[in-house]
């Protein structure tokens, strides 16, 4: 309210110094001309997310890139269908080759009954449901968690993706606990690039290392995750 009051061009300097250092900090914007990094940080919209909330679903379309201010969010992605009919480990049933099996979560192979073999044991989504409370079974790997300071979500500016891929979120984050986000939707970056021809250039050579990284199966940003950059 008390920002709303003050005249628009002490505003936007006041929104720019607040979070100048937040935006910095983001391998995405680093080296960018100041007047850039003003008109970046005027476009940031604040979210709050409560523990348990799905800020990026896989599969989905990504218009928004994300950096987390405070608290933690967990990322995560589908355990790969194997491509071929499988047979769950309990109900010994057939699966279809794309159906995503349940695995165990254990973080030591052979702590339980399901991961005891050279391999993690497959099960079907039912008998993933009738499992004891003693083993934690998903049909997702936890990728890792980040935290203050993280990004996750950038694909979308940087135009990740061919095809009818293009975009589209190849993880799952989810808060893990009551967190703090910043966000920035491809319109608003877009449209700081229209203006500023650095922008555009410094984003398509991001988008050029990240690609090289991720085919060496390695990671770009701050979140230092198996493919966990890019979570478009």
């Amino acid at each position: 309210v008390i920002l709303n009051e003050l005249p628009p061009s002490m505003r936007h300097d006041l929104i720019a110094d607040l979070y100048r250092d937040l935006i910095e900090a983001v391998p995405l914007f680093h080296g960018l001309p100041d007047d850039v990094i003003h008109m970046i940080c005027l476009c940031l919209h604040p979210m709050p997310v409560q523990k348990g909330d799905v800020i990026i679903k896989q599969g989905a379309i990504g218009t928004e890139m994300y950096i987390v201010k405070s608290g933690e969010v967990k990322v995560t992605m589908k355990n790969d269908a194997p491509g071929w009919q499988w047979e769950c480990f309990v109900c010994h049933k057939s699966q279809p080759p794309a159906e995503a099996p349940f695995k165990c979560e254990c973080r030591v192979q052979g702590s339980c009954d399901f991961c005891a073999a050279d391999k993690r044991a497959m099960l079907c989504e039912s008998c993933a449901s009738d499992v004891d409370g003693d083993s934690n079974v998903s049909n997702e790997i936890v990728l890792g968690y980040l935290q203050a300071g993280s990004f996750f979500g950038e694909g979308p500016m940087v135009g990740a993706g061919e095809g009818a891929q293009r975009n589209l979120r190849t993880r799952t984050v989810t808060a893990s606990q009551d967190t703090t986000l910043y966000y920035l939707t491809k319109y608003d970056i877009d449209e700081v690039a229209s203006m500023h021809s650095q922008l555009s250039d410094h984003l398509e050579q991001f988008a050029v290392k990240r690609d090289r990284r991720d085919r060496r199966g390695k990671t770009v940003g701050s979140a230092q995750l198996a493919s966990t950059s890019g979570i478009v």
